[in-house]
């Protein structure tokens, strides 16, 4: 990994859980260390976070250049800021996804030079859940100054690949609000 950056994409307003959701705790840690260790445990040592602008050691902070623009601001700047060429981008707010799951996909994102790889399960695509090449900060940057900044809307102008994920699709379940949170918990007690 060591052509790698991780993107952890920690921004956004939290309205349904009513809580700063990278600060929610599970299994013995916030939810933002869980997806920094995750990551480390890839051997991934560039670890950039998006949104959440409090110290953690071993990772850097990357400010949005265009605000509230969602998902894509976050991108953007962690694109900007990577020191490598390929940079997993990953949501805080999916703390099951499997680190071995995420190896499996940054691998043939690299054998195959896609520009962007995502996981995909069924009809479903987890566009918080991929790799995008650092290169492509300018299209983002082209994008965000209009008024589509859909993270799809750089699908359609750079390409897109997809890693079909076969596990357990509750796995790749996101934390959005209270009733999911508590979901979680109960996870993490079994």
């Amino acid at each position: 990994m060591t052509d790698v950056s991780a993107i952890i994409l920690a921004g956004g307003i939290s309205s349904r859980m009513g809580v700063n959701k990278a600060e929610l705790e599970w299994n013995g840690a916030t939810l933002i260390e869980h997806q920094v260790n995750k990551v480390r445990a890839l051997g991934i040592d560039d670890i950039i976070i998006s949104g959440y602008p409090k110290p953690i050691e071993g990772t850097r902070f990357a400010a949005d250049r265009y605000l509230m623009k969602g998902p894509l601001g976050g991108i953007h700047a962690g694109l900007l800021a990577a020191e490598h060429p390929h940079c997993l981008v990953l949501s805080v707010d999916a703390p099951l996804v499997p680190t071995e799951t995420l190896a499996a996909l940054i691998d043939p994102h690299i054998r195959c030079s896609n520009n962007i790889t995502i996981l995909s399960h069924g009809s479903r695509t987890e566009p918080l859940m991929g790799v995008y090449e650092r290169r492509l900060g300018s299209i983002a940057d082209e994008i965000l100054q209009s008024d589509n900044t859909s993270v799809r809307v750089l699908f359609g102008e750079a390409g897109l690949s997809t890693f079909e994920y076969s596990g357990d699709e509750r796995l790749l379940s996101n934390c959005n609000t209270p009733s999911e949170y508590s979901t979680l918990l109960l996870y993490a007690a079994r």
